[in-house]
């Protein structure tokens, strides 16, 4: 009689297989046939204790043969080859932007398998927020274990400060907003869809900018611009020699068409008088000397008053 054992195991581990003939015969041949085609030579033996590793999990069915001077003896043994976990944490190199999680595992395994990250998790799925590798073995219900690893790097978000809310109004520059120093490869996008790393405001509103680094991380801020009325100026020398500067009587601060103007000279003769005036009056055909100006606005009933020099 010839009798066979094999021991449990894994795809890709030896299955340990021994025949026993009884009763003994002294120089007795066992040949074997493990079943598994596609392992090409390996896939016979001789000898009353053989092993042989199956890539794959299934049922093998092993068969020994050994022949007496009294005939052929062959037995059979199923042997069930178990599979392991199927795992495939790719991309195995992650990229996460600080303060932010990062979901890793697997799904889709059979039920009954059992998981262990390498820092004590033993869920599937997990969530990260710390650099490192982590390292998932799975355990299938035959015992069969498979494992695998993600890179975890964690990238530093932009620092963007645009500054403190601010005021302006509508005669000065406009303000130039800037997201601040930032390093190569770095991307931004303002409100209005504009992507240059600063932006020109050039009225009130609220200003906002998201700044994405190379690894993909973004930071956003925004600044409120307030409206303010502009402080009245009103010149007190004006020089028109044709030079660029102070060629004329320009009010600032205000806007000049809801303004009267009437200018007197030094013994009180008006010399000029202009309704919605146009910050345009140069002292044409007048000599130099002090002047007195006088500014109505109509609809308020306010006035301005002071002197004027005027210098040829």
């Amino acid at each position: 009689m010839l009798t066979l054992t094999a021991t449990a195991s894994c795809a890709g581990a030896p299955v340990a297989f021994s025949a026993t003939l009884t009763p003994a015969v002294a120089n007795a041949v066992i040949s074997w046939n493990f079943g598994d085609s596609a392992a090409g030579a390996a896939n016979v033996a001789t000898g009353p204790a053989v092993s042989h590793v199956y890539a794959s999990g299934g049922t093998y069915t092993a068969t020994a043969t050994v022949a007496l001077p009294t005939g052929t003896l062959t037995a059979q043994q199923t042997v069930a080859v178990g599979a392991p976990p199927v795992l495939n944490l790719a991309p195995r190199q992650r990229m996460l932007c600080a303060g932010q999680t990062l979901s890793i595992g697997t799904s889709g395994q059979p039920a009954g398998t059992t998981y262990r990250w390498s820092d004590g998790p033993t869920t599937a799925t997990r969530d990260v927020r710390a650099a490192g590798r982590y390292v998932l073995t799975a355990t299938s219900p035959q015992g069969c274990t498979a494992r695998d690893s993600v890179d975890v790097q964690v990238a530093p978000l932009p620092v963007v400060r645009l500054g403190r809310d601010t005021v302006f109004c509508a005669e000065q520059p406009a303000i130039q907003l800037s997201a601040g120093p930032q390093p190569a490869g770095t991307t931004y996008r303002w409100q209005d869809g504009s992507t240059a790393a600063t932006f020109a405001a050039l009225r009130p509103g609220r200003y906002r900018v998201e700044v994405r680094n190379a690894a993909g991380c973004t930071t956003r801020d925004s600044l409120l611009v307030r409206d303010q009325p502009c402080p009245v100026t009103i010149p007190n020398i004006i020089t028109p020699n044709g030079d660029p500067l102070n060629q004329a009587f320009v009010l600032k601060g205000l806007t000049a068409a809801d303004w009267n103007l009437a200018l007197f000279d030094r013994w009180g003769h008006r010399v000029h008088y202009q309704e919605k005036y146009d910050n345009s009056w140069s002292a044409p055909n007048q000599p130099d000397g002090q002047y007195y100006y006088l500014l109505v606005n109509p609809a308020t009933g306010s006035k301005y008053q002071g002197w004027l020099q005027v210098l040829h």
